[in-house]
């Protein structure tokens, strides 16, 4: 596979054709609200669903973020908004055990 690296090394290395398995994750705030623990409140969601699967429902919730993969800017970055408490939008893929990360896209804009 082919990559393209982004100007200045900042930004992680971008397939130059699209991969139908990557998709769109909320990493961040699940959107569901408990009244007692536990309470899947902090995760991962699929904004877009594969056949089967159950569109918005966490893939993975827990205290700590997700086990990740992928280019260390990346997953440093999505650490970082975990221990703050915010949310982004990261392309990737998941897997059995982690989120394989191909980039972040942004802030998850009021979620």
């Amino acid at each position: 596979m082919a990559l393209l690296l982004a100007a200045g090394g900042a930004a992680p290395a971008v397939a130059q054709t699209p991969d139908a398995s990557m998709r769109i994750f909320r990493v961040g705030r699940t959107g569901i609200m408990c009244v007692r623990a536990p309470c899947p409140s902090w995760g991962v969601v699929a904004e877009t669903s594969l056949p089967g699967e159950r569109r918005g429902w966490p893939l993975w919730a827990g205290d700590g973020a997700p086990p990740l993969r992928g280019p260390e800017a990346a997953t440093q970055q999505i650490r970082a908004a975990w221990r703050a408490r915010g949310c982004l939008r990261v392309e990737g893929r998941w897997m059995k055990d982690a989120l394989e990360v191909r980039r972040v896209i942004g802030a998850c804009n009021g979620r």
